[in-house]
């Protein structure tokens, strides 16, 4: 009889611990998951602001660049036409290799930040 016990007592302590085990994992993955969130945000933030500061710059250089053509030409739209055109070259270009250039590295930046190995804590 005090067998039996002695093992029930043991199965209800196994059961507790697998519990808590599986609970504490439950909560490391919300918190990995959680991190790697906040990871991919903060890339993509820094991304946008990137971009912004980017197109803000080549706004201008083309209003530069296109007064300058412009006095070459002598005149202004020629000058503005032929940075529209280099403009369409560079769409069309893009659009072509959109895939190799665009979403292969964007989906291996995601990825790699997502699936990074932790370092080691000393």
């Amino acid at each position: 009889m005090d067998e039996q016990f002695t093992l029930k007592k043991t199965i209800i302590e196994l059961v507790a611990e697998v519990r808590q085990y599986l609970e504490t994992r439950y909560q490391w993955l919300q918190l990995d998951l959680t991190e790697k969130l906040v990871m991919v945000a903060a890339y993509l933030v820094v991304t946008l602001i990137v971009l912004l500061l980017g197109i803000s710059f080549l706004l201008f250089i083309s209003l530069g660049f296109g007064y300058f053509l412009g006095e070459i030409f002598k005149s202004n739209s020629l000058g503005f036409f032929t940075v529209a055109g280099i403009y369409l070259m560079a769409v069309i270009l893009i659009v072509v290799f959109r895939k190799k250039w665009i979403a292969q590295p964007i989906i291996n930046v995601i990825l790699k930040s997502i699936f990074k190995p932790k370092k080691e804590k000393k």
